[in-house]
């Protein structure tokens, strides 16, 4: 699915490392928060906790050891929870934004672009 779906860059180490589906969980869990990413992470490491461990020095070795600042990604997660059979609202509700927000990342225009002819 991830080849049908179109992974921006800053996005792919995740989808690399972590599938498509743990990817998007992740960055809907994590995303816009700072974490710190380790080859040995502690048992008690809520990253560790989420993904297990070997998920997270995966993740590690993917995006890079250190603090990390994950991306929120939202036009590219509503665009995976579309794919997973979730309609507008509910997509809307899951990521915190407007039905039309949704609707104008899933019809590929942006919210914020005036129109030239209104």
């Amino acid at each position: 699915m991830a080849d049908a779906l179109k992974v921006p860059a800053h996005v792919r180490p995740y989808v690399d490392a972590l599938g498509l589906q743990l990817a998007a969980r992740f960055l809907m869990e994590f995303g816009g928060s700072v974490g710190y990413l380790s080859v040995n992470p502690r048992q008690d490491a809520e990253i560790a906790r989420f993904l297990g461990r070997e998920m997270t020095i995966a993740l590690a070795r993917s995006v890079g050891e250190g603090p990390v600042a994950f991306p929120t990604a939202r036009p590219f997660l509503a665009k995976v929870l579309r794919d997973n059979g979730l309609n507008n609202q509910q997509i809307a509700r899951r990521l915190s934004v407007t039905y039309r927000t949704v609707r104008s990342w899933l019809n590929g225009v942006d919210p914020n672009q005036m129109s030239l002819f209104s």
